[in-house]
């Protein structure tokens, strides 16, 4: 991978989409990599989803991955991006 891991926070859960689009924003990345801990809970999809809808609409050529837990990111990473198409 070229380039440099850049990990974000994105705050309180009302914030979460805006974070994301803001961060997209200001840089390419080639992926965007969304942890379990959003994901897996019920009571954070609203938050999953806000962070969904903000990268497609911020670079929907980001490709996105899903890890497990914080040590399994860069796995998570080599394996989207590696079958992602570049633009």
């Amino acid at each position: 991978m070229a380039g440099r891991p850049s990990i974000a926070s994105s705050g309180p859960d009302d914030q979460a989409g805006q974070a994301v689009r803001e961060k997209l924003a200001a840089a390419p990345y080639d992926c965007l990599v969304i942890g379990a801990g959003i994901r897996s809970w019920p009571r954070h999809l609203p938050v999953f989803e806000a962070i969904l809808n903000a990268a497609r609409e911020a670079a929907p050529a980001t490709a996105i991955a899903f890890n497990t837990r914080p040590q399994d990111s860069a796995a998570a990473v080599e394996r989207v991006c590696r079958e992602a198409p570049r633009s």
